[in-house]
């Protein structure tokens, strides 16, 4: 029998075909025993096109399980990451619904939590107390003087939805005898989590995951976790989903990723890193980040010089280095594309000769990333 999962991931493919620009390479074994898949963390799109790919691939009587946060399964969370289903969602528990298509919690925000999340922790346990009973003054003040007098069900209304499932903080801010609960109940909740992953894998099942845990901010890798080293040793093939974007280019965000076996089963980390795309927008970018613009006045350019240094860097590219097949093919089309993507996106700006950066350095698709042209 088909499963859930690959109903859904045929059903919502062409969507994202068309809302974004994807292309992937390579493919999971079919048939295969316990199978882990490693991925990158950048943006929201990681874990839903590239299990969607390969779900495709088959088995399609089979489900990829991916590993998500807690946070996600609360009642109203999908509303808040889903802004347009946030009427319909913000009260509803999906639990069920992420299980049926292949998503597993997993504890991954023991020290912060959206204030809305510690609330309903503390509510589901003692009812409707007071705020000032559960959270420390600092937290009152930020919620601010409409809030002063009420109870944990004044963060569930719908006027306050957006800014209680917004505000993200720490769990030394709920007072006692909450906190230690809490603390207590997530260590449970942690262990047992950790255990259920482990026989899922052990039993023959395929599992994707973000060893990283939460998007990286600067591009960079983040610390890899516990749940990496846990599940490694149980699987007997692990894959990595090695993901890049190419923002500059095109008003579609562009998405590339290939699957892979890792290189290294015993060096995870560089099995990760190495076989990444390389895109125009990261040589571009590490060229606008470098010191050879910023000796120039007001940091301008001509697309020749955007050009040259594409060149540069694609030339200076070790071995195993895989590049975007479009940019490898033809450097100058991609540069003037992404020089035309950079101007839409305000980071810079046409002159008479060239360009010029403006200083902004911000992407709206990467919310995270304080400074895009560094992130790439």
């Amino acid at each position: 029998m088909i499963s859930f999962q690959t109903v859904a991931c045929f059903g919502i493919w062409p969507w994202y075909w068309n809302a974004y620009r994807v292309r992937g390479w390579g493919r999971l074994p079919n048939p295969r025993g316990p199978t882990l898949c490693i991925a990158n963390h950048q943006h929201d799109l990681d874990d839903k096109v590239t299990i969607s790919y390969l779900q495709r691939g088959g088995p399609w009587n089979k489900t990829i399980y991916t590993v998500s946060g807690r946070r996600l399964f609360e009642p109203g969370a999908f509303g808040y990451h889903v802004p347009w289903t946030e009427s319909l969602m913000r009260g509803v528990d999906p639990s069920k619904l992420f299980h049926a298509i292949g998503m597993v919690p997993i504890e991954n925000q023991p020290r912060t939590r959206p204030v809305a999340g510690f609330a309903q922790a503390v509510y589901d346990r003692h009812g409707d107390l007071p705020l000032a009973d559960v959270f420390a003054p600092a937290i009152l003040d930020m919620l601010g003087t409409d809030a002063e007098g009420k109870t944990l069900s004044y963060l569930f209304a719908s006027t306050n939805f957006r800014r209680s499932r917004g505000l993200e903080v720490p769990i030394k801010s709920i007072r006692e005898p909450y906190r230690r609960e809490l603390l207590d109940e997530m260590r449970v909740q942690m262990d047992e989590d950790m255990r259920g992953l482990e026989t899922l894998l052990a039993s023959g099942e395929t599992f994707w995951l973000t060893p990283e845990g939460r998007f990286s901010k600067t591009g960079r890798m983040n610390k890899l976790r516990e749940a990496l080293w846990r599940l490694a040793p149980l699987a007997q093939e692990i894959y990595t989903i090695a993901i890049s974007y190419d923002p500059f280019v095109g008003r579609r965000l562009s998405m590339l990723f290939r699957v892979l076996p890792a290189l290294d089963r015993n060096d995870i980390g560089n099995s990760m890193k190495a076989p990444r795309p390389v895109t125009v927008s990261q040589l571009l970018a590490d060229y606008l980040c470098g010191a050879e613009l910023e000796q120039r006045a007001e940091a301008t350019f001509t697309q020749a010089q955007a050009l040259d240094a594409v060149r540069e860097r694609l030339a200076a590219l070790p071995p195993i280095a895989w590049v975007d097949p479009e940019l490898r093919a033809s450097p100058e089309r991609m540069t003037r594309a992404a020089l035309r993507g950079l101007v839409r996106l305000g980071i810079a700006a046409p002159t008479q000769d060239g360009y010029r950066l403006t200083g902004v350095r911000v992407d709206p698709r990467f919310p995270n990333a304080e400074d895009i042209l560094d992130h790439q």
